[in-house]
């Protein structure tokens, strides 16, 4: 029986293509045409900024108000600017408005449900797994996200299951938090196989373990390929219902020198799988950036896995 997870806040939220709403702010609010009660109606919190479940023009939206250091507004400009560029997919969470003061803000539409990482909880806890079929058509949605992003010219850089949205009951995964996401320059959009390892470098480590790559763990480089491995790990979560490495007493310096050296998350608690899926998942975990898919490839085999798994019974 899997393990059960650890509980994050869940962001139940985020995402249209805004600027500057109309109507006065509601009491409690100081953005015009949003209503939400700071005092009431937090859902999600992180030391990048609050999310607040508000209303906007009517709709049920996520407030994300960014906390403001020494007038450093980076983390809000670069969400901003990659949700304004990448333009609308189901599998993206979305911008409706933005406000640059008295707080830098981005309002999204709210999604109705909670994150990939609480979702897999509540299966560990219950005893229950996702079929391959289910596993297949959440893994898809992800996928043909990151590949959209990629098209689009970014890179997420912080993929993992408390960054994805499960919008419920349709079990639609959304991916969220851009706030780590980067412009790639021309000839590295696709990523995986040629030009997959043309990395950048970054200052400092950017990303969160268990998900962060090692290119990016030891030399603080990054790529699509660096998507794609984070990829691998929430696909091994899809099928075993566990934390990566959740059995394993290490520090974070611990993590990053074991994944370095190519230590992954045990592939027997995946229980019995497809090939298929095992193979995907191995592939897009590989230590070398340059020979992991694209997600163009991931997206092709997954259909293919879906159209096989299309009449599975559901195990919850």
């Amino acid at each position: 029986r899997p393990s059960g997870r650890g509980r994050a806040k869940s962001d139940s939220s985020e995402a249209g293509r805004g600027g500057g709403a109309t109507g006065s702010p509601a009491p409690g609010s100081p953005y015009e045409g949003v209503e939400y009660d700071p005092g009431r109606d937090e859902i999600a919190s992180s030391g990048q900024a609050k999310v607040f479940r508000g209303k906007h023009r009517g709709r049920d939206v996520a407030v994300k108000v960014f906390h403001v250091h020494r007038d450093d507004r980076r983390d809000y400009k670069a969400e901003l600017w990659a949700l304004m560029r990448v333009g609308n997919h189901d599998n993206l969470i979305d911008i409706l408005d933005f406000f640059e003061s008295p707080n830098p803000c981005i309002v999204m539409p709210l999604v109705a449900g909670c994150t990939l990482f609480d979702y897999l909880g509540r299966k560990a806890a219950a005893g229950a797994s996702l079929t391959d079929g289910e596993v297949g058509r959440v893994a898809l949605g992800i996928a043909e996200g990151l590949h959209h992003l990629h098209r689009a010219g970014f890179v997420h850089r912080d993929i993992k299951t408390p960054n994805i949205m499960m919008r419920l009951p349709e079990q639609q995964p959304v991916i969220i938090d851009f706030g780590l996401a980067k412009r790639l320059e021309a000839g590295q959009q696709q990523g995986g196989g040629p030009g997959a390892g043309a990395v950048l470098r970054t200052l400092g480590v950017k990303g969160t373990l268990p998900w962060m790559a090692p290119e990016m763990a030891k030399q603080s480089r990054w790529g699509v390929a660096s998507d794609v491995y984070a990829f691998g790990i929430v696909l091994w979560e899809l099928m075993s219902c566990r934390v990566p490495y959740d059995d394993m007493d290490w520090t974070k310096d611990q993590m990053m020198s074991f994944v370095g050296r190519g230590v992954r998350p045990d592939l027997k608690l995946c229980g019995k799988r497809s090939d298929d899926l095992m193979l995907l998942m191995q592939s897009c975990w590989g230590p070398r950036p340059e020979r992991r898919p694209s997600m163009d490839k991931v997206v092709q085999l997954l259909r293919l896995v879906v159209g096989d798994n299309a009449s599975s019974p559901s195990s919850s």
